[in-house]
């Protein structure tokens, strides 16, 4: 059984992911798109950084170039 916080780590990155996708989706739609930059610059930081690390087990570096496919 997880604990409550694993599922809350996973959750936090889940979302991060989400925000990152959705943020690319309105720069594509040409839709709020300083925002929607600010917002991937945000979300490529957080990957990149350690506390991503002690959130998550995955590579931030690694999902980033898994994005971008």
């Amino acid at each position: 059984m997880e604990h409550q916080y694993e599922l809350l780590s996973a959750a936090i990155v889940e979302r991060a992911l989400l925000d990152y996708r959705l943020a690319k989706k309105n720069i594509r739609k040409n839709y709020d798109v300083a925002s929607a930059r600010e917002r991937i610059r945000d979300v490529e930081k957080f990957l990149k950084s350690s506390w991503f690390g002690i959130l998550s087990d995955l590579d931030g570096r690694k999902l980033l170039e898994l994005l971008e496919e």
